[in-house]
């Protein structure tokens, strides 16, 4: 075949040697090396020929071909002329020199896979930090066994404040976003390194692992991520790391704890009355804040359910599971689970809506085909369905289901929407941006009617 032949002739350029060819029933095929750098090799189909190759310039990668063809009853002999450059020469992972600080550096490495595609799935992620694209065309990427040995090419560029992924072995190894290259071989969990050099084999950044990595997390598969000042590794917050984007946060520490009052013996207890608008909510946990069960005729999977997070830090939804149950059931049906982790903002709020409702005008969080209706109730449980402890939970019309807290709701009519109340002293309208705390663990005293929903998801502004 052509693609073989010009293989060979490849082998032959990086070695020197003179060899002969023989190749049996071969045709034209697709050049697509885009090494070959002279007219095409042959144009008519035969169906024998030998090729003997002649070195002629071995700085060049320069070959003569000499074919005999024989076609029918004709033969004839042609001489053509391919150039073959010379394949890279890696940088030995141990030649250090002076480190050159680069406006490249490694920003992410899945050293231990993911869940998904096991200890196999693992990704390299570059970060330019620079103001202007850089062409990685001579760089390399080696790591201490020699066995990952990347050279980079003229089409290989990193845009300005701009990420550049690299998945071993197939595209799908990071299945929700496109590789920017394809590389071979495998990283150790241990006694392992990984060194970045410029075209000239200077060194440009390095990770090592002496014995261990400096970060990352084997059994939660969380990858070892630069932190925000680009320069020592942590092991991401987020479970599977992120490719492609801004490197995780640690979220905000708690507030620290009240000073002492001065006169107040040790041991004796003070009644506090907080003053007005400074406690947001009567509760330290998730609550449901709103939700609609229908858009009216034709529309009855027009539902979303909000989630609010009174607390000030950011509350990770891991584990838990929103579920609903119709008007007489025991039995928990799925709307929503989350397995990884999910964070809604210290003071904000996460949206679910049901997959067929596009027309919704804030677009949400998560999306099922679940869907609720009337005479109903929700929860949000943590833990497994049926069993798992309920945080919050709501139900309406004539629900008995377990789900309703004191009163229960009235059945809502097409569009509109509950919303739970503020907490300001005491339950009070929302309206404002006041959140959504109150909580007296009756449905009908903690939510109002809305008659334009205007749901919010972790975008929104926090309130209060």
């Amino acid at each position: 075949m052509v693609n073989k032949l010009i293989a060979i002739g490849i082998a032959a350029a990086a070695l020197g040697i003179i060899t002969s060819y023989a190749l049996l029933e071969w045709s034209r095929g697709n050049i697509a090396t885009a090494d070959i750098k002279s007219e095409e090799l042959f144009t008519a189909e035969v169906t024998s020929q030998i090729f003997e190759g002649k070195k002629e310039n071995a700085n060049k990668g320069r070959f003569s071909f000499v074919a005999s063809e024989t076609k029918e009853s004709e033969s004839k002999s042609v001489v053509k002329i391919v150039e073959v450059p010379p394949g890279p020469s890696f940088c030995p992972f141990n030649s250090l020199g002076a480190r050159t600080p680069a406006t490249v550096r490694m920003n992410e490495i899945a050293w231990m896979g993911n869940s998904a595609g096991g200890a196999d799935a693992e990704w390299i992620e570059l970060y330019n930090t620079g103001d202007t694209e850089i062409n990685l065309s001579g760089w390399q990427v080696i790591d201490l066994r020699e066995q990952i040995q990347i050279a980079f090419t003229r089409r290989d560029s990193i845009p300005p404040q701009d990420f550049f992924l690299l998945e071993r072995d197939s595209d799908d190894t990071v299945k929700t976003l496109t590789a920017d290259f394809i590389y071979t071989g495998s990283l150790a969990n241990e006694d392992e390194g990984l060194r970045l050099f410029t075209a000239n084999c200077t060194l440009a950044d390095e990770a090592l692992a002496s014995p261990k990595w400096p970060a990352g997390d084997n059994g939660e598969k969380k990858t070892m991520e630069r932190r925000s000042d680009g320069l020592a590794w942590q092991t991401s917050y987020v479970t599977e790391g992120t490719p492609k984007a801004k490197n995780s946060e640690p979220p905000p520490p708690p507030p620290p704890p009240p000073p002492p009052v001065s006169g107040i013996e040790e041991g004796e207890e003070i009644e506090e009355v907080p003053e007005p608008g400074s406690v947001v909510s009567n509760v330290s946990h998730i609550v449901i804040s709103e939700f609609q069960t229908s858009g009216g005729a034709g529309q009855t999977t027009d539902d979303f359910i909000e989630l609010y997070n009174p607390l000030s830090t950011p509350f990770n939804l891991k584990g838990h599971r929103l579920v609903k149950r119709s008007a007489n059931a025991t039995k928990d049906t799925s709307i929503k689970s989350w397995t990884a982790d999910t964070f809604i903002p210290a003071h904000g709020f996460y949206l679910w809506a049901n997959s067929e409702f596009t027309s919704l005008g804030t677009v949400p969080d998560t999306t099922t085909t679940a869907s609720i209706a009337d005479d109903n109730g929700i929860a949000l449980r943590e833990g497994p369905a049926d069993t798992g402890t309920i945080v919050d939970s709501i139900a309406w019309g004539t629900a008995s289901n377990g789900f309703g807290e004191g009163v229960l709701l009235p059945n809502a009519n097409p569009n509109e929407s509950f919303e739970r109340k503020a907490w300001d002293v005491a339950c009070i309208d929302p309206a404002g941006e006041k959140g959504n705390g109150c909580d007296t663990e009756d449905n009908t005293n903690d939510f109002m009617v809305v008659t334009v929903p205007n749901p919010q998801n972790t975008g929104s502004n926090p309130e209060p």
